[in-house]
């Protein structure tokens, strides 16, 4: 019981432990007993900012669009944020309206605005498979009607109109165009791709037969950060790297497996079957905007960037690696820089009836470059420019129409060696086939010093095969170091250590050996009308050319006063690459004729025999004939 004597004695005890309490915070209060915090538990960079909060619950709608849009996302912060898990969407937006009246009626207005559509089928390591869109504005149209935006999640979206929107006064920077990425079922960035537009872009769900799904006639700028050098990937959002320009844009894409029907409804007979969601692009068309003025040409261009010896459509060496480093990055990259008049179509998932890939992969992506419109007076052609990071000079290809075939080489961490997390080239591309064709196409390498004209060329990766081929009762011509060949086809092939083969089908003929000086003309000629061999070889360590001359072979040599030369069923000369040791023509086997020497007579001084001629060291070492039929030289006629 509460009497005046304890009310007193509980009011002095409180009083004097506050007044105690008080007097210790004000004399010894600014004193910090406390041991320094241990460095590990510092922040990083030494402030005492708070860290970030917790990434929120993937299965959440906005810990969706973390992952969509990056952790700091605007669209965090915006007011409707809505989802159809169903449908695999969700809309973030800023503002809403419902469009009453105009083009629009029945549609809903929001801004800014961003999709995210994703598949069904996540990635081999669970990461799911988005595709975003972002605009400052954009009118939605979905399959029923939407009265506020609580019911966004319960309508499908089945066409859409988006905009920039210079004006605007947010200080997001994607304000100025539209934006469409796409992740390919992997949350590293190095991965994505992304398409920037600079006008507005229309979205259908479910287009008439033939039409795209994606369509705007503005420019357009194609990223693949998965073919964009490592090196850039860390200033990606400060500087813009492309993959493909062009001035308009249309995107078909492809849909999954459908869910299974439901059971039959007695009341909705004619139900149809459900459909499949979208689930990657099937075909991309890229198309350019051509004038009569040459100065004003807006054309489709294109960079791949792809292993060595991908792109050598001139069938020539491809540089070595250095074995110091590390495979994969000692291997110096090519860039196929490819230019059009004309359009550009890409396809996903491609199979070709007529190739089969020697790889095994069933399907292979395919850049398809078609003939550009031609204008009279202007002839236009699709133009190819290989460079090798390790070459300055590069390798020029011309033609009307242009294929290439291209495949992924994912990049494995070493054994016990952990998956990484930072910004890693996660793939190389690899050309698998080029095929260029016309009327004429020409390829010229200074590399290589080759240049040839033809109309038909099949380069082959994997079997380093390269076909140049004429059209039907024509002649193809290859120059390649200041000798000719002119022949309906030629194959080459590659070897190890840089060596080289050739096929030459059909008759032909080819020039080679030094230049007369009065005529301008070769020197040295063989002619054959079946097939023509060449290879390489080493002999007791002397690098010899091996030529092989099948069906009425002839070989004539007219650098001397008195020409020589030799006819005979099939012929082969060994010859001496520059810079080997000279040597006599040593006869091999009985059937074999041998050559008199002649004495070498000087040409005159004149200002063509004064230029350099990389042949000259080109003299036959050996040669042999079979089922001869005449042989002539200055001292010796044979005749059979």
């Amino acid at each position: 019981m509460w009497t005046p004597r304890r009310i007193v004695l509980a009011l002095l005890g409180v009083t004097f432990c506050l007044s105690f309490y008080l007097g210790y915070s004000f004399l010894l209060g600014s004193f910090d007993g406390l041991p320094p915090l241990p460095e590990r538990f510092a922040p990083p960079d030494g402030s005492a900012e708070q860290a970030p909060p917790p990434p929120l619950p993937l299965n959440s709608i906005r810990g969706r669009l973390q992952l969509a849009f990056g952790p700091n996302c605007d669209e965090m912060n915006w007011k409707i944020v809505s989802a159809n898990p169903k449908r695999g969407f969700i809309v973030a937006a800023e503002r809403f309206e419902f469009v009453k009246q105009g083009p629009y009626e029945g549609w809903v207005f929001v801004e800014p605005v961003s999709i995210v559509i994703e598949g069904k089928t996540p990635g081999p390591d669970g990461s799911p498979d988005f595709t975003t869109f972002h605009a400052e504005k954009a009118y939605l149209k979905f399959d029923q009607p939407v009265r506020d935006a609580t019911q966004l999640d319960q309508r499908k979206l089945m066409q859409a109109r988006l905009e920039p929107d210079h004006e605007a006064s947010t200080p997001d920077h994607r304000k100025t165009a539209i934006w469409i990425s796409h992740n390919r079922k992997s949350l590293n960035p190095a991965d994505d791709l992304r398409v920037k537009i600079d006008g507005p872009l229309d979205y259908f769900e479910e287009p008439e037969p033939g039409k795209p799904n994606i369509s705007t006639t503005a420019k357009v700028t194609l990223t693949d950060y998965q073919n964009v050098p490592v090196e850039y990937h860390q200033r990606r959002d400060t500087e813009d790297f492309q993959t493909a320009i062009g001035y308009g844009l249309n995107i078909y894409m492809y849909r999954g497996d459908p869910p299974p029907p439901p059971p039959p409804d007695p009341a909705k007979p004619n139900q149809p079957p459900p459909k499949g969601q979208l689930a990657g692009v099937e075909k991309l068309e890229l198309f350019s905007q051509v004038e009569r003025d040459p100065t004003r040409q807006k054309l489709v261009q294109v960079w791949l960037w792809v292993e060595s010896g991908g792109g050598n459509f001139t069938g020539g060496p491809t540089p070595k690696n250095d074995p110091q480093k590390d495979p994969q990055k000692a291997k110096p990259k090519e860039l196929l820089f490819i230019e059009t008049a004309g359009h550009f179509e890409y396809y996903g998932r491609w199979k070709d009836p007529t190739w089969k890939d020697p790889e095994g992969s069933p399907t292979v992506e395919r850049a398809y470059f078609p003939r550009p419109p031609q204008v009279p007076g202007i002839i236009r052609y699709v133009t190819v420019k290989r460079t090798i990071q390790t070459s300055a000079a590069p390798d020029l290809l011309v033609s009307d129409y242009l294929d290439v075939f291209l495949g992924k080489t994912p990049i494995q961490p070493k054994k016990g060696e952990p998956i990484p997390t930072k910004l890693k080239e996660t793939g190389s591309l690899h050309v698998k086939r080029i095929h260029a064709w016309g009327e004429i196409i020409t390829v010229t390498s200074e590399m290589d010093k080759l240049f040839a004209f033809g109309s038909d060329l099949e380069h082959e990766t994997a079997t380093k095969r390269t076909t140049f081929s004429a059209r039907p009762g024509e002649m193809l011509e290859v120059s390649k170091d200041n000798s000719k060949i002119i022949a309906p086809k030629i194959t080459f092939v590659g070897g190890a250590e840089g060596q080289q083969s050739a096929i030459l089908a059909g008759p032909g003929r080819a020039e080679m050996g030094e230049i007369d000086p009065r005529t301008g003309r070769h020197m040295k000629f063989a002619y054959w009308d079946d097939v023509m061999l060449y290879g390489q070889e080493i002999e007791k360590g002397v690098k010899l050319d091996r030529i092989t001359l099948v069906g009425n072979a002839k070989f004539v040599d007219e650098s001397t006063p008195v020409p020589s030369g030799i006819k005979a069923k099939e012929l082969k000369l060994w010859l001496l690459s520059k810079g080997s040791p000279a040597t006599t023509i040593i006869p091999k086997s009985a059937e074999s004729v041998k050559m008199p020497e002649t004495p070498k007579i000087e040409p005159k001084k004149t200002e063509l025999a004064k230029k350099d001629d990389p042949t000259k060291g080109a003299k036959v070492h050996r040669l042999e004939a079979t089922d001869v039929i005449d042989a002539m030289s200055a001292e010796t006629v044979i005749r059979n």
